[in-house]
């Protein structure tokens, strides 16, 4: 297991050395089933779908899918990395001690997913949809572009947000910041004077105003 630090906050990461043994794999197609330690990589595909599956102590690299359909997914140790996952919609389970390098998830929508300890660094997710989603550890956003993506009813009170792009970003209803007042959106760090021209906001928006030093 890897651990990751980054403004204080630790997030535990999958790790998998050169000598680990996984099975390579050519469809993580699955219904209610079970994909342990397993690699799926540099495939292209018409539709990828997931549904009351757990998937386990893996790596997806360098899949490119038109559509990808996960439901009630139980994700955990996973690392996704140079994926393009088109038209994605995540609905419901978990995702856990999970990675997402350098993917490309363009309007992807989450709905109801329980998130801990999860990681997106250098990905694009503009134009997402992320309803209802839930966090009881950390989840980072590294670099990543969020251009017009739509927070609603959120709770990620222990995510963090830095270096992103988040112009034109949409928070709704929801709960975006920490009682230690670290900010979901750092916005004074990414753009000084930060306003509504680049960031529009709710009401029922609870968020931070306190940034921390780099």
């Amino acid at each position: 297991m890897d651990q990751l630090t980054i403004r204080g906050r630790k997030i535990n990461l999958p790790l998998f050395p050169e000598e680990a043994t996984l099975e390579m794999v050519k469809s993580l197609n699955l219904a209610s089933g079970l994909a342990s330690r397993f690699d799926f990589s540099s495939a292209t595909v018409r539709a990828l779908d997931i549904k009351d599956a757990r998937l386990t102590e893996g790596k997806i690299s360098s899949v490119r899918t038109e559509s990808t359909s996960i439901a009630a997914a139980d994700v955990r140790c996973v690392e996704f990395s140079n994926c393009e996952l088109g038209h994605l919609r995540w609905a419901g389970g978990r995702i856990s001690q999970t990675r997402f390098n350098g993917c490309k998830l363009l309007g992807a929508k989450f709905e109801n997913v329980f998130m801990e300890h999860v990681v997106f660094t250098d990905c694009k997710i503009d134009y997402a949809a992320l309803n209802q989603m839930r966090t009881s550890g950390p989840v980072m956003f590294i670099r990543c572009s969020l251009r017009e993506a739509e927070f609603t009813g959120c709770d990620m009170t222990r995510s963090l947000m830095d270096e992103c792009d988040l112009a034109l970003v949409n928070f709704e209803s929801g709960k975006y910041s920490s009682a230690a007042g670290s900010l979901c959106l750092i916005a004074a760090q990414v753009w000084p004077g930060l306003d509504r021209r680049w960031a529009k906001t709710s009401r029922n928006m609870t968020i931070a105003t306190t940034t921390e030093n780099r």
